[in-house]
């Protein structure tokens, strides 16, 4: 019997020396290249491990392995992640997850953490909410990369959206793992935590934090940008040059742009303060220069900023305008994703509620079962009203706040432009035309400020501020364009109601982007209709139509002030698609060439007796 039992383990052993050596014969050479992708993404040369992971794909392909293609996939996703292609690395990723077999979950939850860093960085926050709370559900039972990582990038997420109380219970959480002094994960931990104290501007704190995520990496480059600008907001500026003088130099030779751009910002800061307006500027356009090339949202908007500071500091206004409008603009665009965030954070946390809610009168409706039916069944019934009213007080709640969100943006962006426009009349001498155009838009500040937090104002009310902005509008760009305003059906306009100041944004876009590019005199109509309780207004414009628009338009982004009322409209409407709201139309001859745009909108308005 020993005899036999010894026969069989020798034939056990040779059956898996075997396999083991038919898996390094068939894909050694795969997991090789995975690997080489992998240490050139570790020295940050992105373009390098991509073509590694790129030839591992293709190897995983030709060996039909849906691990080795996810893993290769995988990686791709993560360099072209560090190469600032946001989109295309988190469709890669998302790709990567979906050939990863089911029984790889360690791999799965790490792919969903990356996931979610990456829309974090592309500031969709739902998006990065619902990727991480997916690794955080797949956890149990996973090893430390997999349980701390999610819990800090969870953290991560709510300090971005400006919740730093639920940030820090998730890094206490985090911490509750006792993660390895010195490995990855405990790392970030710290670096994290510095970042929050940060926030709270406990600046003493969050350098205990930074100094203990040296443990383990004493050279990491983001950290020691992160030093710098701690220093800098501590007014520590020799200290701060010294963390960020050797970084610049360095990412200049490794040409990591990330790097590179936020070091460019924190000199450029650190040469302003020593009088050193000259380099100031320089490193402050390097900075702007990179970050918008690359998209990298956060540098983009604090490389304005400073150039704004700088222009204004050396007495160049036009310039200082112009950036600071920028900022502004991109100020805007990050509060709109944070207002975003913190709706689909609320949504999570009511519907956590509810559900403990729903656990726990459960367990009383059992315990009542047991002493009388007839009262099961009455408590049973309070609950389900209970419910479903909270449900519905907690909607409302969620509408009202991104509401109030959409409104607090335009407001701002629209006075930007008025006091841009009374400035610029100053500036040239124009006196008579700048009171003219301050007492208008007085007035017209007036106005709004009356029907402030109004959810509607009568449609008499809305023309008359809309026809207001557009007098200032032929004042500024003297008389470059007529405009009607044309009811078609007549109906007393302080019987309708409509959301204030919903057309002004559109005017203004098919002033700007259409009738001032025109040669010769533009033209802009408004056109009311009013049937079955829906009032369609149509704006048209002789301009050039929105395809040479957009070929003129150097900004990176659209208009604000027109998003954020599509927005608004399809709010009022109680509609989920913007389509149908509004059209947008180009307007051709019979030769085919484009002669304007036409705009239309729908706005669901019963009449008010």
């Amino acid at each position: 019997m020993a005899t036999l039992r010894g026969i069989l383990l020798l034939v056990s052993l040779f059956v898996y020396l075997q396999a083991n050596a038919r898996d390094e014969r068939d894909f050694g050479p795969v997991r090789k290249t995975i690997d080489s992708g992998y240490h050139y993404l570790g020295n940050f040369n992105a373009q390098e491990s991509m073509k590694y992971f790129r030839d591992a794909e293709r190897q995983a392909k030709q060996l039909k392995s849906d691990y080795y293609y996810a893993s290769a996939l995988f990686g791709l996703g993560q360099a072209i992640w560090y190469a600032f292609d946001f989109k295309q690395a988190a469709d890669t990723i998302e790709l990567a997850i979906r050939y990863f077999p089911a029984r790889h979950r360690s791999e799965i939850i790490g792919a969903y953490r990356i996931l979610s860093n990456i829309y974090d960085d592309m500031g969709e926050y739902e998006n990065a909410f619902k990727a991480v709370q997916t690794a955080l559900s797949m956890n149990a039972g996973e090893g430390e990369n997999n349980t701390v990582l999610p819990l800090v990038q969870l953290g991560r997420l709510y300090q971005n959206i400006g919740d730093l109380e639920s940030a820090f219970y998730y890094f206490q959480q985090a911490s509750d793992k006792n993660p390895r002094m010195g490995d990855y994960p405990y790392r970030e931990l710290q670096h994290n935590l510095g970042n929050l104290y940060v926030a709270r501007n406990q600046l003493d704190s969050a350098a205990y934090h930074y100094r203990l995520s040296y443990k383990g990496n004493p050279n990491g480059r983001l950290l020691r940008l992160r030093m710098g600008e701690l220093k800098i907001r501590q007014q520590q500026y020799d200290s701060a040059y010294y963390f960020l003088q050797p970084l610049y130099n360095e990412m200049q030779e490794e040409k990591d742009i990330n790097m590179l751009s936020g070091a460019s910002v924190g000199l450029a800061r650190i040469a302003q303060q020593k009088g050193d307006l000259q380099t100031a500027e320089r490193l402050a356009l390097e900075a702007y220069s990179l970050s918008s090339e690359k998209g990298i949202f956060r540098l983009y908007k604090e490389s304005a900023g400073v150039l704004a500071s700088i222009y204004e500091e050396q007495g160049r206004i036009p310039a200082a305008l112009r950036y600071l409008k920028l900022y502004d603009s991109l100020k805007d665009a990050g509060n709109s994703d944070i207002y975003r965030g913190q709706l689909f954070a609320f949504r999570q946390k009511t519907h956590a509620a509810d559900l403990q809610a729903l656990r726990d009168d459960k367990k009383i409706a059992e315990r009542t079962i047991i002493i009388v039916c007839l009262a099961a069944a009455l408590a049973i019934a309070v609950i389900i009203f209970r419910y479903q009213h909270i449900r519905l007080r907690l909607k409302q709640r969620a509408s009202e706040l991104e509401m109030q969100a959409l409104r607090a943006q335009m407001n701002p962006h629209f006075i930007f432009n008025c006091l841009s426009a009374i400035n610029h009349f100053i500036l040239d001498n124009q006196n008579d035309k700048a009171s003219d155009y301050l007492t208008r838009f007085s007035r017209l500040v007036r106005m709004v400020l009356v029907n402030a937090g109004k959810d509607a104002i009568p449609l008499e009310e809305e023309l008359d501020m809309l026809r207001l902005y557009l007098d200032m509008e032929q004042l500024r760009f003297k008389q470059a364009f007529t405009y009607t305003i044309d009811i078609r059906k007549e109906q007393p306009l302080s019987q309708l109601q409509v959301p204030c100041f919903i057309l002004q944004p559109f005017c203004e876009n098919a002033i700007w982007h259409g009738l001032l590019h025109k040669e010769g005199q533009g033209k802009l109509e408004v056109i009311l209709e009013y049937k079955n309780e829906k009032l369609r207004v149509i704006i048209r414009d002789n301009g050039i139509g929105r395809k040479k628009a957009a070929e003129l338009s150097k900004k990176p982004h659209s208009s604000m002030g027109q998003q954020l009322t599509e927005s608004r409209l399809t709010l009022f409407n109680q509609e989920r698609d913007k389509r149908t709201s509004m059209k947008i139309n180009d307007l051709v001859n019979i030769r085919g060439e484009v002669t304007g745009t036409e705009v239309v909108l729908f706005i669901q308005t019963p009449l008010v007796l």
